[in-house]
């Protein structure tokens, strides 16, 4: 499979909030209720938990700054590690460990946001990071990882995504393949088979065009 997309710097705050959103939590018009309902289902708990999210509180008043608030708690809670293990931990386990993976992070970051009224989701995708680039040379590699973060709906801007692995709102770096209330609704593959003498490789690539501009 070849995907081709043309990179460009975004600034991933701009947006306008309507007036039910600039503080948290956002109020979410009456038709929207319904169908946000998946993304506002905290479905863990725990004293580790409950205590994160009572931190949580604390923070600032306004919307954007609270949602970055919360993204540098969880960066700097949890230590970031390739965890090769399938599936997401608890939100129990990652904070008692103290680590995590992306996706581990990622979903703390929903199920913290959905019990302080935010409507979220978990994302997966690729985050690409480009080699810096001097005139016409590129100094080193471009490169591009399977990643994770969180999409939350904000009245007036839609979709605004957050990394809480990196602490920051996500930009045009974060590239989104799949994106849905449960981690497991984005798995890759889904689905059983007897068991089979079968070797599976991926591999990726990427390759500068003409139309990307910025680095």
């Amino acid at each position: 499979m070849t995907a081709t997309f043309c990179w460009q710097e975004t600034n991933p705050l701009d947006f306008l909030l309507e007036g039910t959103a600039v503080q948290w939590p956002p109020l979410y018009a009456e038709n929207l209720v319904s169908p946000l309902a998946p993304y506002l289902q905290a479905t863990e708990d725990g004293p580790l938990f409950r205590a994160f999210v009572e931190k949580l509180r604390e923070g600032p008043a306004s919307t954007v700054a609270f949602l970055a608030y919360a993204a540098q708690q969880i960066a700097t809670t949890v230590r970031y590690t390739c965890r090769l293990d399938p599936g997401i931990q608890d939100v129990e386990t990652t904070l008692g460990k103290g680590t995590g993976s992306c996706r581990d992070s990622a979903w703390l970051f929903v199920q913290a946001a959905r019990r302080l009224g935010f409507a979220t989701r978990f994302v997966s995708g690729y985050l690409i990071e480009l080699a810096a680039k001097v005139g016409d040379e590129v100094l080193g590699a471009d490169t591009a990882a399977l990643h994770a973060w969180a999409d939350v709906v904000l009245p007036g801007a839609g979709w605004v995504a957050v990394d809480p692995t990196s602490g920051l709102f996500a930009g045009a770096d974060h590239i989104p393949l799949a994106a849905a209330p449960d981690p497991a609704l984005v798995e890759p593959f889904l689905g059983s088979c007897e068991r089979q003498a079968t070797h599976w490789h991926y591999s990726h690539s990427l390759q500068r065009l003409g139309c990307c501009v910025g680095h």
